[in-house]
């Protein structure tokens, strides 16, 4: 698989995970929360201005896979590997952090989409032409 594809699908859903992020931040919010908490409104604001947050940061992401589909093979599976560990960071502090907080309304199913880009990245990297 081209770098240059792999680096495509990934930027492409990055930012569009990025600006539902950053727009839709007060619905996610709410989602976010446990239902026993939707009538705290600090708690639906602050897991709002967190969307907000990391939607600028998954969007910032994405421009930057974007912006790297032309690097030479060596720089784009670099830029791979690095997605890979911050991928695996998320994976690891989505189950570890906010699966064990009863604030939070998480399931796998939530970073189900997530597993399915890091696949792609890792087949993307050992596939890399």
């Amino acid at each position: 698989m081209k770098t240059s594809t792999t680096l495509t699908i990934l930027g492409v859903y990055q930012t569009l995970i990025g600006c539902m992020a950053m727009f839709f931040a007060s619905s996610m919010g709410k989602m976010a929360l446990a239902e026993a908490y939707h009538s705290d409104d600090n708690l639906i604001h602050l897991a709002t201005n967190m969307h907000v947050g990391v939607g600028h940061a998954f969007f910032m992401i994405g421009i930057l896979l974007l912006a790297s589909r032309k690097a030479a093979i060596d720089v784009a599976k670099t830029i791979l590997i690095a997605y890979l560990i911050g991928i695996a960071a998320m994976f690891v502090v989505m189950n570890m952090v906010l699966g064990q907080s009863e604030l939070m309304n998480f399931g796998i199913e939530m970073i189900a989409p997530d597993m399915v880009f890091f696949a792609l990245a890792i087949y993307g990297y050992i596939k890399a032409k």
